[in-house]
Parts: C-alpha cells; sequence; structure tokens
C-alpha cells in the first residue's frame, strides 16, 4: 500500500524532486511533472494533431498491403483522393456508427472496393489528444535539456510510460 501511495504521490506532486542518488524531497521550484503539464496544455493544436496523426500513420501503416495500400490518419475528408490503390482512412469517431461523415463520404464514393474505414469510439478521442499533449511535451523538454541534465533519466521514463499509455487508448479507441 505504501509502494502505490508514494508512486501516486511522484507520478501527482508538483514540487517533489528526486536527487542523483534517487532520494526524494520537497522543494519551492517546480518539478518535471508541473512542467510537463504545463507544456502540454500550451502545446499548439495544429502541433498535436499532425503528431497525432504520424503516430497513428505509424501503427496503422500498412505492412503487407494485402487489404490496403495506402492509409490516411484522421485526414480533412473531402482531401482524400480514392482514385488508385485501396485506401485506409482511420477517422476521428463520433456518437453514432458508423460515423456521419464516413457514412457521408462513403455514399458519395463510387470506388467502394478501394475504401477501407477504421473508426471507434468517441469518447476515447480526447483522452488519444491528451495522450498525444504529453508525449510532444516531453519530447519537447528532453529538446530543451542538455543530455548530461539528471531529468533526461526521469523524462525518458516518462517517455516510456506516455508511449504505453498512447498505444493502449489507441487500441481502446479503435478496437
Amino acid at each position: 500500500e505504501f509502494a502505490d501511495a508514494f508512486g501516486h504521490l511522484v507520478r501527482e506532486a508538483w514540487y517533489l524532486h528526486r536527487d542523483q542518488s534517487d532520494a526524494y524531497y520537497f522543494s519551492n521550484t517546480e518539478n518535471l511533472t508541473k512542467r510537463l503539464a504545463t507544456e502540454a496544455e500550451r502545446a499548439p493544436q495544429n502541433k498535436v494533431d499532425q503528431e497525432m496523426r504520424r503516430r497513428i500513420e505509424t501503427i496503422f501503416e500498412p505492412k503487407r498491403k494485402n487489404a490496403y495500400q495506402s492509409l490516411k490518419a484522421l485526414p480533412v475528408i473531402d482531401e482524400v483522393d480514392l482514385k488508385g490503390a485501396r485506401v485506409l482512412l482511420v477517422l476521428s469517431p463520433d456518437t453514432r456508427n458508423p460515423p456521419v461523415e464516413a457514412q457521408r463520404f462513403f455514399d458519395s464514393v463510387t470506388e467502394k472496393n478501394n475504401l477501407c474505414v477504421l473508426t471507434g469510439d468517441g469518447s476515447d478521442i480526447s483522452s488519444l489528444e491528451e495522450k498525444t499533449r504529453v508525449l510532444y511535451a516531453i519530447a519537447k523538454l528532453k529538446a530543451e535539456l542538455p543530455e548530461s541534465d539528471p531529468k533526461q533519466k526521469e523524462l525518458d521514463e516518462k517517455d516510456e510510460a506516455a508511449e504505453q499509455d498512447f498505444n493502449s487508448t489507441v487500441t481502446a479507441t479503435f478496437n
């Protein structure tokens, strides 16, 4: 119980620091958790969308290209071109299944065999954006801090946990 409670405190406290010997102490300056929260909140929406799109494209990238040959993650639906190879559209879910946008697009397409649509649970898409904001903030702080900074180790740990959170949220959203 103590280890769980302390782990929660380490993740959430804004003024709890860890020194090079892995001892924890409180200070009157904000820690990495607070800086990450601030950076995540300030992340420009276009950068967050771009990073989320890039990560989703990496996850769903066609390998064998049996079912689809190209991929468009969270596209502007009017800009999708279906001439040529089969396309997987990863669309942001809404409250209806299929999403209204996907249904309208599918109805307007003549080459229906060239289209595969992946969508999911609309309640998880905001969580996916939140996870992307955290990953963006971590990457930004890693780039700002010198590699010799002791906080780099903590950032690496947070990065690994954030990657896992992002991947599990993608699974929950599009499963």
